[in-house]
């Protein structure tokens, strides 16, 4: 009764170890997505501003274009670096995930694990359909 106790409670763990791995994992897209519309939006504002002002420019106020410029191009190396972060971070949760879900797996049988996983896709499919509608009222 104790070793079925202990293994039940081994279980349980590992089931909520997959399901906190699995939601950092997709926080993480969320912030990577955030982040990725951010940096866009910030980009073409700017590419805006910087067109913008070369139409009205005369030769003299070149110099102000090439500040931009580097401005652009500065937030684009920090938005490349920040994505690249974000994909390695991604990556790491990934493998947590995959490790656990063998755990899992080698504990309750691999179509426990399926299910299990089905069911949390399935929860957080709705919770972003719920989240979309929200945006939606709010456009």
């Amino acid at each position: 009764a104790v070793n079925t106790e202990e293994k039940s409670q081994a279980e349980l763990n590992l089931m909520n170890e997959l399901i906190v791995a699995d939601t950092a994992r997709r926080e993480v897209e969320e912030k990577h997505k955030a982040m990725v519309d951010s940096f866009t939006k910030e980009k073409d504002a700017l590419v805006e501003k910087i067109e913008k002002q070369q139409e009205k420019e005369s030769d003299d106020e070149e110099e102000d274009d090439e500040e931009e410029l580097e401005e652009l191009k500065d937030i684009l190396s920090q938005g490349k670096e920040e994505i690249e972060r974000l994909e390695k971070e991604n990556k790491e949760e990934l493998a947590t995930l995959e490790e656990l879900k063998a755990k899992v797996a080698a504990v309750r049988g691999e179509p426990f694990v399926e299910e299990l996983v089905a069911t949390i896709s399935e929860d957080f499919k709705e919770r972003e359909e719920d989240d979309e509608d929200e945006d939606m009222l709010f456009e």
